[in-house]
């Protein structure tokens, strides 16, 4: 974030989404993220932990990133986001002083490039705002040591 500041200066906004970190965690131990020196072996309760490790960790150094540039960010809750899109959405364009329009809340009926490498192909396929989250509910955070 820091490289951006630098390219963009004062002129760039951030938007930060924040997502629950169990949930981060279970979705990049389930794809194999982080990679351990043991590769595809490292057992799923060492992934979640280093997987957890990591979320932290990228988190601390966004919110401090975020003090520094307070009125230049906007914290987004993803599980907020999926809830209430229109609302949240609404106060992020606002912060962006971008126009709402109705249409980005139907954004699936409209025509997207599904070529791979343009964009998220999971968002591609999305027919609407659903939320992935509570994988990390049943996990017991002192069970899991990186």
């Amino acid at each position: 974030m820091d490289l951006i500041e630098k390219l963009y200066g004062p002129e760039c906004r951030y938007v930060l989404i924040f997502r629950h970190g169990l949930d981060v965690a279970c979705s990049m131990a389930a794809m194999g993220i982080p990679k351990s020196e043991e590769g595809d072996r490292t057992p799923y309760e060492q992934k979640l932990g280093m997987a957890a490790t990591f979320w932290a960790e990228r988190c601390e150094e966004i919110l401090k990133f975020a003090e520094r540039h307070r009125d230049r960010c906007i914290e987004l809750r993803y599980e907020q986001l999926c809830d209430e899109p229109e609302q949240e959405i609404r106060r992020l364009f606002a912060f962006l002083d971008e126009p709402f329009e109705e249409q980005v809340l139907q954004f699936y009926r409209q025509p997207h490039d599904t070529w791979i490498g343009l964009q998220d192909g999971k968002a591609a396929l999305l027919r609407g705002f659903s939320a992935n989250v509570e994988r990390g509910a049943s996990v017991n955070p002192k069970r899991y040591r990186p």
